[in-house]
């Protein structure tokens, strides 16, 4: 099974160009939906904001999640377009 896997789900081989696109589809949809989670914490600090002198420290936090979430999901974007090309230049040399 050289450079092919049994797919996921289905019983059928999955190529690696196919096993990497589907993992970054899995991580992009990950790192979407942590960046969600992220904008709820700020309403919900944005809520608690007069009430406790501990939502500051946590505000800071999140902001620092977010930039790192949001670099990790450029990454794994540009990861995807270089893929794409590669993908695109192994089929032209077939």
């Amino acid at each position: 099974m050289d450079n092919e896997r049994k797919g996921l789900i289905e019983d059928r081989p999955i190529s690696s160009s196919d096993l990497t696109s589907h993992l970054l589809d899995e991580a992009e949809n990950m790192a979407v939906s942590h960046l969600d989670t992220i904008e709820t914490t700020f309403t919900l600090l944005e809520a608690l904001k007069g009430m406790s002198e501990h939502t500051n420290p946590i505000r800071m936090e999140m902001v620092k999640k977010r930039s790192m979430c949001e670099r990790k999901l450029r990454e794994l974007r540009q990861a995807r377009g270089k893929g794409a090309q590669a993908e695109t230049e192994e089929d032209r040399s077939q």
